[in-house]
């Protein structure tokens, strides 16, 4: 009897918890969270590289060694996807000189006309400066990893088609939306994550 008490309590529980919220069209409201995180890339050969801005505002990965071009960068996150990812510069880290203001916002580009978007993904001082077929908004975190959330048929689809190309110079690779998810040249798939690396 104590066991089917309890049970009722946490189902009421459940019921009154801001994440069991539901709007009008009864889809579960969750309870929106911000936060500041340094962001992570994990794939073959990358292992846990911070993601940096550079000079022209697009998004890169880079070791230690080849960092010195671009900016290092501190995320401020709606874990929700409601409102879009911003940026500033981390003032604490060795980095170049960049015209990337406080508070820019993150894009990625998962529509194109040719419906194989494989575009690098960077950062706007204002969204609606970002280029066509962009997005700023749906970016959230599932656990420690970031995706993109997606209402497709009125299902919520978790995606991840970050990929990372090597560019010319040794320890550094662009960051790319492979909205198809068809393989590319000189390029990887790669997880985001909220985790730093293991040292």
């Amino acid at each position: 009897m104590l066991s089917i008490a309890l049970l009722g309590l946490l189902v009421v529980s459940a019921a009154a918890s801001p994440s069991a919220i539901k709007d009008r069209t009864g889809r579960v409201v969750h309870k929106r969270t911000t936060e500041i995180v340094q962001l992570y890339a994990y794939g073959t050969n990358i292992s846990g590289l911070p993601i940096y801005a550079g000079s022209d505002n697009l998004a890169y990965l880079a070791t230690d060694d080849a960092a010195s071009n671009f900016t290092a960068v501190t995320w401020t996150i709606d874990t929700t996807g409601t409102d879009a990812w911003t940026v500033s510069a981390n003032t604490t880290a060795a980095t170049n000189s960049s015209t990337l203001s406080s508070g820019s916002t993150f894009y990625v580009v998962t529509d194109s006309s040719s419906d194989d978007s494989f575009a690098q993904a960077g950062f706007v001082s204002d969204a609606s400066d970002a280029p066509s077929g962009a997005t700023t908004t749906g970016i959230v975190t599932y656990g420690p990893y970031v995706m993109i959330l997606e209402d497709t048929d009125d299902k919520d689809t978790y995606v991840s088609e970050f990929w990372a190309t090597q560019s010319d110079t040794d320890g550094v690779w662009t960051l790319m939306w492979n909205e198809a998810g068809t393989a590319q040249d000189n390029s990887v798939p790669v997880t985001l994550k909220t985790t730093a690396p293991v040292v």
